[in-house]
């Protein structure tokens, strides 16, 4: 089941209470850029975010350890993404490197 932000921002709090996180993280900016992610991805996200601060040797997990991940799961999703936005008549707007998309839009027409 896909939640609202408020949901997502409330399950990351739950996931990411007993671990050490940086002054840099806001687990609301986390959760507003987080649609569609379930819990489970959630749960998912803070776990890599962790891994990834542990394998740079830092003792608390930072927001790049997230940005980290995200961009991961971002970039995992294109081929599912990418076909349906444009059927629906939205241009995507992707990073140009890895190929993540980073939005899409539509222009109405006069």
């Amino acid at each position: 089941m896909f939640r609202s932000h408020p949901a997502r921002r409330a399950i990351l709090g739950v996931h990411a209470k007993d671990k050490p996180l940086a002054p840099d993280v806001d687990l609301q900016a986390i959760a507003e850029n987080t649609p569609g992610f379930s819990g489970a991805d959630l749960a998912n996200l803070v776990n890599e975010a962790a891994l990834s601060a542990t394998r740079k040797g830092r003792e608390s997990i930072t927001r790049e350890d997230f940005a980290e991940h995200l961009r991961t799961e971002f970039s995992t999703f294109r081929w599912l993404l990418e076909p349906m936005l444009t059927a629906a008549g939205f241009t995507i707007v992707t990073d140009g490197f890895e190929g993540s998309i980073y939005g899409a839009y539509t222009c109405i027409r006069a």
